[in-house]
């Protein structure tokens, strides 16, 4: 595959070894852009906006607005400042006089609230060019200095005064560059050998501090090299954020043993690049592209405003693979236009797949605010009365639709798809008491609960199953499994939910016992991929993960490392993963693995 785009001044650079040395780096750690790879959370309304007079740079701003509560604010997790000079940010103030917003730091020593870095930055009315020291900086204590040298945990900028809304863009890292580039690099290199995922991802990071030709030039050989997935994934977003790289990138990997994949499609997508984004958007159009890479430009390329891409979107979400169909869904709700409602609605009139109904429904209620389940007449005839003043997106503070919301509830997750699969924890944890005092309110609330006899965190996680499998209508397929050091499956293949294939299955669960460790890798690979059959068989597209604690076995332990292997695995499959947490930790975990899948998370306690 050839990427038609002038890169001769670059390719010049690269044949030059790159030896030149950048006074200063500036890594963006957030655009604001709406693409996927660009998380964001925090309280108050969080909207994408495309106003050139609210946009500074690339396509889009985040608008942050005052919601019910008392706090309004945009947060970015996990963020590596590792060499960071200074913060810088341009903020845009609403108001008509002074007022200010608050930046608050936590880094990987974070413990309490004084321990934290916290400044306090004024804004002028109109457009602020923020810029905060972070050399030598301290906690707000005054105790220990903020720790730099592992990935801070968050990064938030919240309100301060008067209650305006405020916007915000191109949020980035001021890098001291690394001396000696050419030193540095076999360096970080034995950095990718190291034992612990997360050190390798470190290493990675630590590239982009290199000047722009030698840094394309080491990531490009590590998605070459068939690297482990959460360094590839790195590897990737590294290029992503680096719009020089992205079609050199492409370019080389095009021609070498590995060919162009979904991840390069999603680095397409994620790039700041406008001409890699519109590659991405004329591969999800050309009807010939293999449906693993429409679905990838699908999920990653849609921007909102595009226009381009919202009829492909709306036609894909009608027609084909339920995948397909969930990938055009995803993409008309990441446009967040008027034209993608309509192709909503017009989709939502299409044969039914329950799957896909649900996601259709959820953009619905995200974007207009209003929940009319699977009554198409009557979105149609809301949508014609407020098409032209409904503010989409700003109406459904992100809360999970209220009807039709499935067949039943599992731990008060929406059940509904074709195929599913339930996969458990069963490791020795699973044998603790029921103590929280969280975990004995949702049992005191739960009507199908009354009178269970419930002592540990195994008997709750069976009595629930058990009346979950008793509520999917008989069309369902589904499978049960269990892990701990290993992973077993009640089913050689996922049976139809009938009386007596239910009835079995609770009876089989009924003779689980918990012991050993957490292997969350395998029991979740094996879910998404239906690698519990001994012939080909369909994969399921939704499973249910329940987990009581963080990963202690098999082939992957480190949280981030984990989650990308789940999330390159999913990039063509669009297994809607739900995740439930049981016990005290492993929340943030098990967040992300439910946030990058389009699921739900819910901690139940333990």
């Amino acid at each position: 595959m050839s990427v038609a785009r002038p890169v001769a001044v670059l390719l010049l650079a690269l044949a030059a070894g790159g030896v030149a040395q950048e006074p200063a780096v500036e890594r963006t750690i957030c655009g604001f852009d709406g693409v996927p790879w660009e998380r964001t959370r925090g309280p108050g309304h969080r909207t994408i906006v495309r106003d050139e007079a609210r946009v500074r740079g690339g396509g889009g701003a985040v608008e942050v607005a005052p919601a019910k509560g008392k706090r309004w604010a945009v947060q970015v997790d996990d963020v590596d400042a590792r060499g960071a000079a200074a913060l810088l940010a341009d903020v845009y103030h609403t108001g008509s006089r002074r007022a200010w917003i608050d930046l608050e730091i936590r880094d990987a020593a974070y413990k309490r609230r004084g321990d934290r870095l916290h400044r306090k930055i004024d804004l002028e009315p109109g457009w602020n060019a923020v810029v905060v020291d972070l050399v030598g900086a301290k906690t707000a204590d005054g105790k220990r200095a903020v720790v730099f040298d592992r990935p801070l945990r968050s990064l938030r900028l919240g309100r301060g005064g008067p209650k305006d809304a405020f916007v915000v863009d191109r949020l980035r890292l001021r890098m001291v560059p690394l001396p000696k580039p050419k030193k540095f690099v076999p360096r970080a290199r034995r950095g990718l050998s190291a034992k612990l995922a997360d050190d390798q991802i470190l290493a990675v990071r630590s590239l982009e501090r290199l000047p722009v030709a030698m840094r394309v030039t080491e990531l490009v050989r590590l998605v070459r090299a068939r690297s482990a997935p959460w360094i590839r994934m790195a590897a990737l977003r590294g290029l992503a954020r680096c719009p020089e790289g992205v079609f050199v990138a492409t370019e080389r990997l095009a021609g070498s043993k590995a060919p162009v994949g979904p991840g390069v499609v999603a680095m397409w997508g994620n790039a700041a690049d406008a001409d890699a984004h519109a590659a991405a958007v004329t591969l999800a159009t050309d009807a010939k592209t293999a449906e693993p890479l429409r679905i990838a430009a699908l999920v990653n390329a849609t921007r909102a405003g595009n226009g381009a891409l919202v009829p492909v979107a709306t036609k894909a979400a009608k027609d084909g693979s339920w995948p397909l169909r969930v990938a055009g869904v995803r993409a008309l709700r990441h446009a967040a236009t008027a034209a993608a409602v309509d192709g909503l609605i017009d989709a939502l009139a299409a044969p039914d797949h329950a799957r896909v109904a649900l996601e259709i429904h959820e953009a619905l209620v995200e974007l207009t605010g209003q929940d009319y389940g699977a009554e198409v007449a009557q979105w149609k005839g809301w949508w014609a009365k407020h098409r032209d003043t409904v503010r989409l997106g700003a109406g459904s503070g992100g809360r999970a639709p209220r009807t039709a919301g499935g067949y039943a509830r599992f731990y008060g997750l929406a059940v509904r798809g074709e195929r599913i699969a339930f996969i458990l924890d069963i490791s020795g944890s699973m044998r603790e008491p029921i103590g929280s005092k969280r975990a004995r309110n949702y049992i005191a609330g739960a009507k199908h609960l009354a009178g269970a006899k419930l002592d540990i965190r195994l008997d709750l996680a069976k009595a629930e199953l058990a009346h979950v499998l008793s509520k999917l209508p008989a069309k369902t397929r589904f499978n049960v499994g269990f892990f701990n050091d290993e992973v077993m499956w009640l089913h050689r293949e996922a049976v139809v939910a009938t009386p007596e294939a239910v009835e079995d299955t609770i009876k089989r669960v009924q003779r689980i016992n918990a012991s050993q460790g957490t292997n969350v890798h395998d029991g979740l690979v094996e879910a998404m991929t239906a690698g519990w059959a001994r012939r080909s068989e369909p994969h399921p597209d939704t499973v249910f993960l329940l987990s009581d604690g963080v990963p202690s076995a098999g082939p992957v332990k480190r949280f981030d490392a984990l989650a990308d292997v789940i999330e390159e695995k999913n990039l063509t499959r669009q297994v809607r993963i739900n995740t439930i947490l049981v016990g005290d930790a492993g929340g943030r975990f098990l967040r992300r693995i439910a946030r990058d899948a389009g699921g739900r998370f819910v901690s139940v306690g333990g």
